[in-house]
């Protein structure tokens, strides 16, 4: 991202979630995946994030021995924990956003059962199996499903169903049906064909895809110590079939440009999950920045390709659903935040009326702003306070406004979003739709861009 940055003479860093339109996973990948796709991580977020959770998980327990029917050696419990953290740190609730975007010192965040599902995060997937049926393929948890029998699944929860490898963690029972997941890795330790395979269906009709696969190192098994033979061999099967499904992928994509791969191939071989340190972490450090430094011309190569005119670029949407709007409208608060400090930032959800309300709620405690009038609501107060010259310079940020109805109004609809926005000619009102109609009925208040479609990275 670091050299993407430079090539496209930013003033930061981008976050992948800015670049890619479908990012995904299994264990360690499916965490990262969470991290910089649900969430919206930055890259160096995201190493912060992992680190603080591989520290507090990669202890075994006091005394485990694996046996056939062992719960882990790891502890679930802790791992649960050290995610809900993650999520109250990261949280995407727009009341938390307002917060950290403000550097507000409020009350902790409570949205540690965050859902999985974002229609308007970048899409994320993360690869779990059935426990039961290890040979039926594994099952894609997306932030951008439909169906109902894993709807109500958090993010701390798919994390553990990705993540839930034998001898480290325990199963875990998701969904309607209470199934029993455990990670992908045995039999699809790289999901990368998977993947593509998912973004095809994303994204139908477009065969021009940039895939990006990143390896963990293993080139031997990397695995734990009192560990039973049979998942010793099953680890080595892992390993061999992560590196088949790459040298399929190479043959069939060659050197079209739309299939890079960086994998670190020495060095990691007896790096034990159950062992992380800090010597450990300087050890994974030191070999990526060694193999790195030795595919800096690849790397040059695929920045080259990745920023080129051919492919998605930065400020490009796709217009549909779970497009990532909101990542684009977030990192613009970012940027605001970065380079306009006298700015005050709000973030606003228009899925409803209640959404709405609840933001204007928490903006008016926030602010401390006293009403009027006693039959003034949150709603008209921020409106007026926003409205006038005592506020100062702002950003607010109308998000997924996608009814018409809502925003507007209607003879079934009677209430008007649009009459409690703000108005002030030192403020500035951002609203993100994936509807052309709506942003057509706001043009009578302001400018709207249309961003152009974007094709699957």
């Amino acid at each position: 991202m670091e050299r993407i940055r430079d090539v496209q003479h930013l003033d930061h860093v981008p976050r992948p979630c800015e670049h890619f339109d479908l990012i995904g996973g299994t264990n360690t990948g499916g965490i990262i995946a969470i991290m910089l796709g649900r969430l919206g991580m930055t890259v160096d977020e995201c190493i912060r994030a992992y680190r603080t959770v591989a520290k507090r998980v990669f202890i075994p327990k006091r005394n485990a021995i694996i046996t056939a029917r062992s719960n882990g050696a790891l502890s679930a419990q802790i791992f649960e924990e050290a995610i809900k953290e993650t999520v109250r740190e990261f949280c995407t609730d727009g009341e938390c956003l307002n917060r950290r975007c403000n550097g507000l010192s409020t009350p902790p965040c409570e949205h540690s059962d965050l859902l999985f599902r974002e229609q308007a995060c970048t899409k994320t997937v993360v690869l779990a199996l059935t426990k039961d049926n290890i040979d039926a393929g594994p099952t894609l948890f997306r932030t951008y499903d439909k169906s109902t029998s894993l709807k109500d699944c958090t993010i701390w929860e798919v994390a553990r169903a990705t993540s839930a490898a034998p001898t480290f963690f325990k199963p875990i029972k998701l969904g309607r049906e209470g199934i029993e997941y455990i990670d992908a890795a045995f039999g699809y330790n790289n999901p990368c064909d998977k993947l593509i395979a998912e973004a095809r269906n994303a994204f139908p009709g477009r065969s021009n895809l940039q895939i990006l696969s990143v390896g963990t190192g293993l080139r031997s098994v990397v695995g734990m110590k009192n560990t039973r033979p049979s998942i010793i061999e099953a680890l080595q099967k892992m390993a061999t079939s992560s590196n088949e499904v790459a040298a399929i992928l190479e043959d069939e994509y060659g050197d079209s440009g739309q299939y890079f791969r960086f994998n670190v191939e020495r060095g990691l071989e007896n790096i034990t999950s159950s062992d992380w340190d800090q010597d450990q972490d300087s050890t994974i450090s030191a070999h990526t920045n060694n193999y790195l430094s030795q595919k800096s011309r690849a790397i040059d190569k695929f920045v080259k390709t990745f920023t080129s005119g051919n492919h998605p670029q930065n400020g490009r949407i796709w217009v549909g659903e779970g497009i990532g709007k909101t990542q684009v409208a977030l990192q613009f608060a970012y940027w605001v935040n970065n380079n306009l400090p006298q700015y005050s930032i709000f973030w606003v959800p228009a899925l409803s009326e209640a959404s709405f309300k609840h933001a204007c709620t928490g903006i008016v405690r926030d602010l401390g702003v006293q009403r009027v009038r006693e039959d003034e609501d949150d709603m008209g107060l921020v409106r007026r306070y926003l409205s006038s010259r005592e506020a100062g310079p702002w950003l607010y940020v109308v998000d997924s406004a996608d009814d018409f109805d809502l925003v507007f109004g209607s003879d079934s609809v009677p209430g008007q979003l649009c009459k409690h926005f703000p108005a002030s000619d030192i403020g500035t009102l951002l609203l993100t739709t994936r509807f052309g109609r709506v942003a057509q009925g706001f043009t009578t208040r302001r400018d709207t861009i249309e961003i152009s479609q974007m094709e699957a990275g």
